[in-house]
């Protein structure tokens, strides 16, 4: 279901596409389906009980009529071709890839792409991690041992490369609300958060900011110049917290080391909104954590990364 609409060009609500994430739920309301995984592996108890279902573990068997939270814009995707102007190894499993396009890709700070390789038949999703406007487009990607795009990357210099970027897809982004906001990212999901918080330059530097980034070693920092940078700009509080899960004795590391979630500022409150970004089990518990702290579920917004592993995973268990 959730594919038919794609190629229809509907912006279907969407993020990882193997059932665990949650974001393509929908209500059912008539007509007949079978799931390809039951829908409840990403949905609450609470919500399946509704009668909520995952698109993308839909099969209709019938005509359906469907409910959804958000309304589906016909023709809003748009397939723009591109051409690789410049890759950065930022960490040993880190690439900032710079994209030129043949023309503009309107999206919101958030939002992600399906990048595809026709050649090679590969498709792979990554934020958008620069500002919109513009031809010039920014991903991150991670290099995944045996990952099909990342391994091309990794291959050699892909500069003058084609390759086709489609979307904008999800809803992840900011909320026009004035509330302090946590920020808390692991790895690449650093990108959406760069684009939102690069975006509010202009006009939102009056917000307060708490940003916290999770990673293993400090080799693994590659965020730290441009949040400084942003820091020097901002009117309202900005924090930066870098979170060490990994790094070895005795090295020179004098900033916080365990989960990332553990260090979350009691001040955080039921008036702060949340934005999280990464793997899925960080940002599971940093759901956990804020919602013990009163933020209300409609005030966190979360954007879980999935490489292709656990597309790996749900497929095995579909098998």
């Amino acid at each position: 279901m959730l594919e038919a609409a794609l190629d229809k060009g509907l912006a279907f609500p969407h993020s990882c596409k193997v059932g665990t994430c949650g974001s393509c739920r929908y209500k059912l309301r008539s007509g007949s389906i079978r799931e390809l995984l039951s829908s409840a592996m990403g949905l609450t108890a609470e919500q399946y009980q509704r009668g909520e279902r995952l698109a993308c573990q839909t099969l209709p068997k019938t005509d359906l009529e469907i409910d959804l939270e958000t309304i589906l814009e016909a023709d809003s995707l748009v397939d723009v071709e591109g051409t690789v102007i410049a890759q950065h190894q930022r960490t040993h499993d880190i690439i900032v890839l710079e994209v030129e396009l043949e023309r503009d890709l309107p999206f919101r700070p958030g939002q992600f792409a399906e990048v595809s390789i026709s050649d090679l038949g590969i498709t792979r999703s990554y934020s958008f991690a620069n500002v919109p406007g513009g031809r010039q487009i920014e991903f991150h990607v991670r290099l995944v041992p045996g990952g099909s795009f990342s391994g091309w990357l990794k291959d050699r210099n892909r500069c003058g490369e084609k390759l086709t970027v489609r979307g904008p897809f999800g809803q992840f982004g900011l909320q026009d609300s004035g509330r302090p906001m946590i920020c808390i990212a692991g790895g690449t999901g650093f990108a959406p958060i760069k684009s939102v918080l690069q975006s509010m330059r202009g006009t939102s530097l009056g917000r307060r900011v708490t940003f916290m980034y999770g990673a293993r070693t400090e080799a693994d920092l590659y965020c730290e110049a441009e949040v400084q940078e942003w820091r020097q700009k901002w009117i309202a509080p900005f924090s930066f917290f870098p979170v060490l899960s990994a790094e070895a004795e005795g090295t020179d590391w004098k900033g916080l080391t365990g989960m990332v979630t553990e260090h979350v500022p009691s001040e955080v409150d039921s008036k702060w909104e949340a934005y999280l970004c990464g793997p899925p089990a960080m940002v599971d518990a940093a759901e956990r954590v804020l919602t013990d702290r009163g933020v209300p579920a409609s005030q966190i917004f979360a954007d879980r990364f999935f490489d292709q592993s656990a597309a790996g995973v749900a497929r095995n268990i579909q098998a």
